[in-house]
């Protein structure tokens, strides 16, 4: 009875000073660097309910002795802990400490070192609670570990890295009270990419970046170490985002070696940090979870590299074809066309019967190709070769002539496949076939043009100049009739415009052939201006047309052939003089820091907008041309201009006239002075 009546004292003593023992507990417990960022509720949280379970206990045991203390509320203040961040050994210590404050009670109350039933049974009350909790804390711990284990271990089977992450997150968020977000973030080039989140699902996308030193979850990716932040406020600072408030935020790199790739990080709004077992917690998914990654990233990485080669290959217009010593592996729509099959598949079970309906022949004799010497058959014994060949599927009876080149893939010094690109180069062929005959007859026109040339430079001008001679002299001999004059002077117009014509056909063909002899020296173009306006004064004062010069002052010396540059100009005055009905020709000169411009202008009727890109064109004359000529004069100036590096132009409106200005190198500084000054 004794037992009882001390236990049920004990009872009544813990309801009646429950407040004070709490106020000496938490004075106690709030003062722990574990404890700071709590307030008193989330403190005390379970400690009132375990005080009561200890004196119902008591009671109990009046009626049982039996009775044990309910380990519930012990349990949950062990899981209130954890979620709120704080190791196993704070959850022991307060338990303690709960203890140390009812017996300081209990001795300031009585007589110190009485009630010793009381007491041990206190101590056992407050043993089981600990048990309790210790049981409780461990149970949940293991039963991550236990995850993570079987989600590790299924990580080599898995075939897609973002459901591996998806589910290890899920995990360590159902089994750790106190994370309430994680994210795996992996590298990707110079970036972090999110690429599984929990608990931020709608803040955060798969493909959310961050670059890597940027924050803290960049700077965690530098640096290689983990990194742990608390009272952040907000968390973009951490990982990004916005409109999410966190109290602690932590992250451990994912490292694979010496390489980091990527970053682990879990976050919580009521836990002012990380207990030492959810930060392990962390690392061990970090750990076990990196090696299925780099294998999942490397794999992806392969399976990219595939899906890309395939694409490169598919987006090449001719044939090509990949495969080793047991057949084609990769085979592009081009291939399948040009061999006649519908896949890969097609092409290695016809490859014993190629011969039958595939036709390969030697593109100089004509002889079949045996498969031994056929690209891909030496591509695998090491060869690599560029030829041309006829073929022919039997099927489609078309003959191409086909261009392979083949190749061996080697790795570690062995070959272990070859790749065949074919292209049908039988339209270039014909083209070159034909470029041939064209070239060919061109080269026989040029000679023929020679030959021609020849002719006419030395057959025809022999005997013009013979005729031109003769009529010479008989032209200063005294016939005695006026009459008889005339028949002569028209002999003398007539061979004197066939030596002009011979001339301007001999000049095309150097310009045409690159040939034209100039030789440029320092003129002055003043008086190349002048010779030319004497040379046409009469007969633009017998057409009744004013020729003028227009000339700048003091221009400077100009670098030319003279008798070139005096042919270039007097082709383009008679042309002037030709088309102008009334008005003037005008012999301009203008001078520019590195060249001097030559212009003639007329007031004729101008050129139509359509013919001035021909004008200069050999033979070619307008449309509605109202004087009779060769073509060749304009042909002939812009081979002039040319040759001495310059550049010709027309500027004309229908109406109102036509300028045609080409420019000419000045003489550079230094040089000898003008020959019409020396002379």
């Amino acid at each position: 009875m004794g037992v009882e009546l001390n236990e049920s004292i004990l009872a009544e003593f813990l309801r009646d000073n429950q407040q004070e023992i709490l106020k000496r507990w938490h004075s106690i417990v709030s003062a722990r660097p574990a404890s700071r960022g709590l307030t008193l509720e989330q403190l005390t949280d379970h400690i009132p309910d375990l005080i009561e379970a200890i004196a119902d206990t008591g009671e109990n045991r009046i009626v049982d002795p039996r009775a044990r203390l309910a380990d519930v509320s012990a349990g949950q203040h062990a899981i209130e802990r954890l979620a709120e961040g704080l190791d196993l050994d704070q959850v022991v210590i307060e338990l303690t400490v709960l203890r140390d404050c009812i017996l300081q009670v209990w001795d300031e109350l009585r007589s110190p070192g009485t009630a010793r039933e009381e007491v041990r049974f206190l101590n056992r009350s407050i043993d089981r609670a600990i048990t309790a909790s210790v049981e409780r804390y461990t149970e949940a711990r293991d039963r991550a570990v236990r995850a993570l284990d079987r989600i590790s271990a299924a990580a080599l089977e898995s075939r897609d890295v973002d459901e591996l992450l998806q589910r290890l997150l899920q995990v360590l968020i159902e089994t750790t009270p106190a994370i309430e977000t994680a994210t795996v973030l992996l590298r990707d080039g110079d970036d972090l990419v999110v690429r599984a989140a929990a608990g931020l699902e709608e803040d955060l996308g798969r493909g959310f970046r961050i670059p890597i030193g940027e924050g803290s979850v960049g700077s965690i990716a530098a640096t290689g170490r983990p990194q742990l932040l608390t009272g952040s406020g907000s968390a973009r600072g951490a990982v990004g985002l916005s409109g999410r408030t966190f109290r602690a935020l932590y992250g451990v790199p994912l490292r694979h070696g010496h390489r980091v790739l990527g970053v682990a990080t879990i976050g919580s709004r009521t836990a002012a940090d990380f207990s030492d077992q959810d930060k392990r917690l962390l690392f061990a998914l970090s750990e076990r979870a990196t090696a299925g990654i780099a294998q999942h990233l490397l794999r992806e990485a392969a399976e990219w590299r595939a899906a890309e080669l395939a694409a490169v290959i598919e987006s090449i217009p001719d044939a090509v074809l990949v495969g080793d010593a047991g057949g084609i592996k990769k085979a592009n729509k081009a291939a399948l066309r040009l061999l006649g099959a519908e896949s890969v598949d097609d092409i290695n079970e016809m490859r014993a019967a190629f011969a039958e309906f595939l036709d390969l022949r030697r593109l100089d004799t004509g002889d079949s190709v045996p498969p031994e010497q056929r690209p891909f058959a030496r591509a695998l014994r090491g060869d690599t070769a560029e030829e041309e060949f006829l073929f022919k599927q039997r099927r489609a009876g078309r003959e191409i002539v086909l261009r392979t080149v083949a190749a061996p893939v080697r790795a570690e010094g062995r070959v272990v496949s070859a790749v065949v690109i074919a292209s049908d180069v039988t339209a270039q062929r014909h083209a070159d076939t034909e470029t041939r005959r064209l070239y060919d007859e061109t080269r026989k026109a040029m000679n023929d043009r020679q030959h021609l040339m020849a002719i006419v430079s030395h057959d025809l001008r022999n005997p013009l100049n013979t005729i031109t001679m003769a009529a010479s002299l008989l032209q200063e001999m005294p016939t005695g009739s006026p009459a008889g004059q005339k028949p002569i002077e028209s002999i003398l117009r007539s061979t004197r415009r066939m030596t002009h014509l011979i001339q301007d056909l001999l000049d095309l063909s150097s310009i045409q052939a690159g040939r034209l002899s100039v030789d440029p020296k320092p003129h002055d173009p003043v008086s190349v201006v002048d010779e030319v306006i004497e040379s046409f004064h009469a007969d633009a004062q017998a057409r009744g047309l004013v020729l003028h010069k227009d000339v700048a002052a003091s221009p400077p010396p100009v670098r030319a052939d003279r008798d070139r540059l005096l042919q270039a100009l007097s082709n383009l005055v008679a042309n002037a003089l030709k088309v102008t009905r009334e008005g003037s020709v005008t012999v301009r000169l203008r001078s520019g820091p590195e060249h001097v411009e030559f212009g003639v202008i007329d007031t004729g009727p101008g050129v139509p907008a359509a013919e001035q890109g021909r004008l200069f064109e050999p033979y070619w004359r307008g449309e509605n041309a109202e004087y009779r000529g060769t073509g060749l004069g304009l042909a002939i100036v812009r081979g002039i201009v040319e040759a001495h590096g310059g550049r010709i132009r027309v500027e004309s409106e229908p109406g109102a006239g036509a300028a045609f200005l080409f420019t000419l190198p000045s003489a550079r500084r230094g040089e000898a002075r003008p020959a019409s000054d020396v002379a």
